[in-house]
């Protein structure tokens, strides 16, 4: 009997241990180039979702990686990917909320993000892009991390700016069975186990 016991136990171990493996998977990729003054020293990074009304997504020391901080602009992106967006109108404020909250929506309907990429220094130096929206809906995402490149060749600047997200798989129905199916097993066993004590 103890050894159908270890036995139900180590499935249930498995099967939970497996459907929680993360990794990190690279979602945006934006690169490009903008023309600058020679004697400009840039300093920051900043990524916006929307064209018309964008939000600010985070601003970041130039050639650095960090996680994404939990924003309101963050956590639409995570539900774009994980196609769960249902703006809130609660969520957005500002006197602009309703056209955030449009553009956003209609963003997303189409399948595809808009924003910007905003090079900071003495003054802001920017562009715009426009990409599909990866579908990431077979992952629960637990986190979003940048990173940033930037080549000055003169007046000219090239940019590379990532988006990576951790990822863990969404558990699959049958995951589920075998750790209900090892649980139950796991309680049938100590009741019988019980029983046959008293």
């Amino acid at each position: 009997m103890k050894m159908r016991f270890m036995v139900m136990i180590l499935i249930s171990v498995f099967v939970l241990a497996n459907t929680a493996q993360a990794t990190l998977i690279n979602v945006l990729d934006l690169t490009g180039s903008l023309d600058i003054p020679t004697d400009e020293h840039l300093l920051t990074c900043t990524l916006s979702l929307g064209r018309d009304y964008p939000i600010a997504v985070g601003t970041y020391n130039i050639d650095s990686e960090g996680i994404i901080q939990s924003t309101k602009a963050s956590s639409m992106l995570i539900d774009m990917f994980q196609r769960t967006f249902n703006p809130d109108p609660e969520l957005i404020f500002g006197s602009n909320r309703d056209f955030v909250i449009q553009e956003q929506w209609t963003n997303y309907m189409s399948d595809e993000i808009r924003g910007g990429v905003l090079l900071g220094g003495n003054h802001p130096y920017g562009n715009s892009f426009f990409i599909p929206l990866p579908d990431l809906s077979q992952y629960r995402i637990n986190d979003l991390y940048v990173g940033n490149s930037i080549i000055q060749h003169g007046s000219t600047v090239d940019y590379d700016v990532s988006i990576l997200a951790d990822v863990a798989p969404v558990p699959e129905p049958l995951s589920f069975l075998l750790v209900s199916a090892g649980l139950a097993g796991i309680g049938f066993m100590r009741r019988k186990t019980g029983n046959k004590t008293s």
